[in-house]
């Protein structure tokens, strides 16, 4: 890729996040289950490139690193709508009516290993 096709590239992705579409929960579920089906289908590619770089096993390629992030992913995908679920906070009374309503936003948390660079999703406050 040359910088004209990343920069195509990061402006379309902009305008997606922009449309709202990645705002219901059902969208980031679904975009979860396509990572999940991503990373699974590429389990032998990534223990290959885990064995050559790190000289991982595959048993510790899955337990370490591609085993994790499934799991973590399996989690998400479960825990998604009660993550994205509004909720009744306690507000001080001058600043909001009571019984204020907050969606809390779903961040995402970084890693310190090959395959969990991708940043797998963490629910809650930065």
């Amino acid at each position: 890729m040359d910088q004209m096709e990343i920069r195509q590239l990061v402006a379309r992705q902009r305008a997606y996040f922009q449309s709202g579409a990645t705002l219901p929960a059902r969208a980031r579920v679904e975009a979860l289950r396509a990572l999940r089906s991503a990373v699974a289908a590429r389990e032998e590619e990534l223990n290959d490139a885990l064995r050559a770089d790190l000289g991982k096993s595959a048993f510790e390629s899955y337990m370490c690193e591609v085993g994790m992030v499934l799991s973590e992913l399996t989690y998400m995908i479960r825990r998604t709508p009660a993550f994205a679920a509004d909720r009744r906070v306690r507000t001080p009374w001058p600043s909001s009516p009571p019984g204020a309503m907050s969606s809390p936003p779903l961040r995402h948390r970084p890693h310190h290993e090959p395959v969990e660079l991708p940043p797998a999703p963490h629910p809650g406050p930065p």
